[in-house]
């Protein structure tokens, strides 16, 4: 997977971490606090967009903002990653171990905001192993536009059809495509092959 590329960039969330679920959970909190029936499920139609994507669809039926809908939504994230932690993906934790033993600049892109990034890391006990990272509102517009990867391409020197972007939602894919990389994209079960067979590499498990 690495033998001809000269640098890795991974998306977080669903690649690097499980953190979906615990996503899901505070969305849920905060949604039915607001009056709005909503499930697991029906939050896990949206696994692949941004946080303001979300709270602006429930906004629209809303007698408030999205801002305010978001910082509830922080409130109870912040509490569920204190509470019960991230689980890391023990095969993209190994790719990326490759990764390093081989020196290849390595970077993370994801649609999540700075805030939510570094605690979704940090709840995973894997932020020391990120050297760095680019988060959707320190650029234009998230994916599935290019802006995040190729500014991570960018940031690490690097030309993107050398770098290797991981990814796990079509939306990611289209954003690695777009930008220029080769994309190789993991099946964690939550779209169809079929779904993510716009990457390059369509794989069931990394490293």
């Amino acid at each position: 997977m690495l033998d001809d590329v000269r640098g890795v960039v991974f998306d977080c969330d669903g690649v690097l971490v499980d953190s979906e679920p615990a996503s899901m959970q505070a969305w849920v909190l905060a949604l039915t606090g607001l009056g709005v029936g909503v499930d697991a499920a029906a939050i896990g139609e949206w696994i692949g967009s941004t946080d303001r994507s979300i709270a602006q669809h429930y906004a629209s039926v809303l007698a408030t903002g999205p801002e305010e809908i978001l910082d509830i939504a922080e409130r109870h994230l912040r509490q569920v990653l204190a509470e019960d932690g991230v689980r890391v993906f023990p095969d993209a934790i190994r790719l990326l171990e490759i990764a390093f033993e081989r020196r290849l600049p390595v970077g993370v892109a994801t649609n999540s905001v700075r805030w939510r990034l570094d605690a979704v890391l940090e709840a995973a006990g894997i932020g020391h192993l990120i050297p760095l990272s680019v988060a959707a509102d320190e650029v234009d517009a998230p994916k599935p536009a290019p802006d995040l990867y190729t500014e991570a391409v960018r940031r690490l020197a690097l030309e993107p059809g050398e770098t290797l972007v991981v990814e796990d939602t079509p939306t990611g894919i289209a954003a690695g495509k777009a930008a220029g990389c080769r994309v190789v994209a993991v099946d964690r079960g939550v779209f169809t092959v079929d779904a993510l067979s716009a990457a390059d590499l369509v794989v069931a498990r990394l490293g």
